[in-house]
């Protein structure tokens, strides 16, 4: 969601950002001869105060989606969460910066936000049922449902920014793997190109030969017989992996979100 004002509290734009955010975390890079700066927020809620405006590149990505926890059938992965890049003029003012965190079992992923008076820009959190957050909203894979003489499933790939998930695979031998989930999005806002919002993997079925799906990168693994899926990492959007079919433990947590203000250096 982008919502820019047609005027604001500001000085006059160009030049290096001049910028403060009691715990951010700043550094510069050189990426393709153009050297950047940065302010980077991970999850929380912080005061922006811009002393001296520019035009930037703004990185929104909201929380990963929890995986889903299933019962006779295994649990989707996860879906990542919204991604998205905006050139901004920030000028002289205070704003509001909100970083969503990932969510646990069940559990969609929180929003992130830049927002000041007549001013917002938002993505949504990834969704436990495997959905992506807006503004991509891919879906997650189906599960292998019509896998026949098994009376338990595998689940689907939580879908990614960049792709829906895969669908659970039920090959001839009828073991139910899960599915992988869909890849995100990559930029370089600090340095270090990135995957943001990527989807978790779908849980295994039941079986000690199905295999949990494979999640994004930076998104956590499903389940499969003896191993618990695997959590998101934190700072990429990720979502979790889904818990395999019949498992009393849970789906993992998606990965907390990030925002990047980046800017070109003089």
């Amino acid at each position: 969601m982008r919502f820019t004002p047609t005027a604001f509290v500001g000085s006059a734009i160009g030049g290096e950002l001049i910028a403060t955010a009691i715990g951010a975390t700043s550094g510069s890079f050189t990426s393709g001869s153009i050297n950047y700066g940065f302010i980077k927020f991970a999850t929380g809620s912080f005061n922006l105060n811009v002393a001296g405006g520019a035009n930037v590149d703004l990185l929104l990505v909201a929380g990963g989606g929890g995986g889903f926890t299933g019962s006779n059938n295994a649990g989707n992965g996860g879906g990542g969460g919204g991604v998205d890049v905006i050139p901004v003029r920030l000028l002289r003012g205070n704003y509001n910066v909100t970083v969503g965190a990932g969510g646990t079992a069940n559990e969609n992923g929180k929003p992130t936000a830049l927002s000041a008076y007549n001013l917002l820009y938002y993505v949504s959190g990834g969704f436990a049922n495997g959905t992506s957050g807006e503004p991509q909203f891919n879906s997650p894979g189906a599960d292998s449902g019509n896998c026949g003489g098994l009376n338990n499933t595998a689940g689907g790939g939580g879908g990614g920014a960049l792709q829906t998930g895969s669908s659970a695979f039920c090959p001839p031998s009828t073991i139910p793997n899960g599915a992988n989930g869909g890849e995100g999005l990559t930029y370089n806002f600090d340095g270090t190109p990135s995957v943001y919002g990527s989807g978790g993997g779908g849980g295994s079925a039941a079986n000690p030969f199905a295999q949990g799906g494979v999640g994004g990168t930076n998104a956590g693994n499903g389940a499969k017989y003896n191993d618990n899926a695997t959590n998101a990492i934190n700072g990429f959007g990720g979502g979790g992996g889904g818990d395999r079919a019949g498992n009393p433990n849970v789906g993992a947590r998606g990965g907390n979100g990030v925002l990047i203000i980046r800017y070109q250096l003089p």
